[in-house]
């Protein structure tokens, strides 16, 4: 037996330890180290809950790198500049001063009531009023008349006044009733207008010129189909663009001979190209203007001799009158027609 106090060997048989007096243990205890060592071998398999339980500490783990890699990530942006425009954004939006109330607010999604949308209603595409291929008009309010529109044959004699076929649109319940000329709008085909009549070419180059050029007071403005009379006066020039093409509005009037400016001869003229030139657009629209006769036959009553040597002064006067009047002072409105043109719209 071993002493349990100073581990000497007690013989059998004896109640105390020989060497310090102890009581001798009273049930024998075998000496360590005649126990041999388990074998490796002999150990039991670990049960199957350990392999859950690595598992589970290695999504953990993975967790937590996520939550750090994340905190990392916060701490960079507030230190940049749009990071910490954002939290300082936040800080204010929402009268926070707490660090936990401000990390919330940034993590958590803001309601829908803190952010207000400003709605925009869409505004539906404008619908023509008319529409004869290839042309569709939209009428301005305060026109107040209508529109047909029909496809004149062609008139190949004489060759000078030769025209193509074309679309012709004219007006009904037009304000002017007794004027020389019908209100009306022509489309033509350039190429067509070219091949029946030679004489047009040069009036066509001539217009495209000078939409490109855009002068503010040409002497006179080319205008086809072409009249069998010269250009009296050429005021009011204003420059006109539409979809599809662009024109020049002017009032004029034509005459073979000295004859007054007057209300009833007087006419609203546009013509227009189209942007690749293939189509031509011609409107003569009658107006009159308050400082006008209504007819010629009151200026020709009067000293025709006198009227005639100062002809040309007349006309320049005329003019120039016409160019600072008013589009209100006409009838109809400038400013409706040159509406009018500027809604054309040109279909493929």
């Amino acid at each position: 037996m071993i002493c349990e106090r100073c581990g000497s060997t007690i013989p059998e048989g004896q109640k105390f330890c020989g060497q310090c007096g102890a009581p001798a243990p009273s049930t024998a205890r075998p000496v360590a180290a005649s126990t041999p060592p388990p074998a490796a071998a002999s150990q039991p398999a670990a049960p199957s809950g350990s392999r859950l339980n690595t598992r589970t500490c290695l999504l953990v783990g993975l967790g937590c790198l996520v939550i750090l890699a994340i905190g990392a990530c916060l701490a960079v942006a507030f230190f940049l500049p749009i990071g910490r425009a954002a939290f300082e954004n936040v800080r204010e939006q929402f009268g926070l001063t707490d660090i936990q109330q401000i990390r919330t607010a940034i993590v958590q999604p803001v309601p829908d009531e803190a952010l207000p949308v400003e709605l925009v209603t869409p505004t539906a595409e404008s619908i023509p009023d008319f529409c004869a291929d290839p042309l569709c008009l939209s009428f301005p309010s305060g026109l107040g008349f209508t529109a047909t529109a029909s496809t004149e044959p062609a008139q190949l004699e004489p060759d000078f006044w030769a025209i193509p076929e074309h679309l012709n649109v004219v007006f009904a319940g037009y304000p002017l009733t007794d004027t020389l000329h019908t209100p009306h709008i022509g489309v033509y085909d350039t190429a067509s207008f070219r091949a029946v009549n030679p004489n047009v070419g040069d009036r066509l180059d001539e217009l495209q010129a000078l939409l490109d050029a855009r002068p503010a007071a040409p002497d006179s403005v080319p205008l086809v189909p072409v009249f069998n009379a010269a250009q009296m006066i050429t005021a009011a020039v204003e420059y006109i663009d539409f979809d599809g093409g662009s024109g020049v509005r002017f009032v004029t009037q034509y005459g073979q001979a000295v004859w007054p400016i007057n209300n009833k001869d007087m006419f609203y003229a546009f013509t227009g190209l189209s942007d690749d030139g293939s189509l031509l657009i011609t409107a003569i629209m009658p107006v009159a203007n308050q400082a006008l006769p209504d007819d010629a036959e009151e200026v020709l009553a009067g000293d025709m001799q006198s009227f005639e040597q100062g002809y040309e002064d007349y006309l320049a006067a005329t003019e120039s009158m016409l160019d600072s009047a008013p589009p209100a002072s006409f009838t109809p409105n400038l400013d409706l027609l040159d509406d009018l043109m500027g809604s054309i719209q040109l279909t493929p």
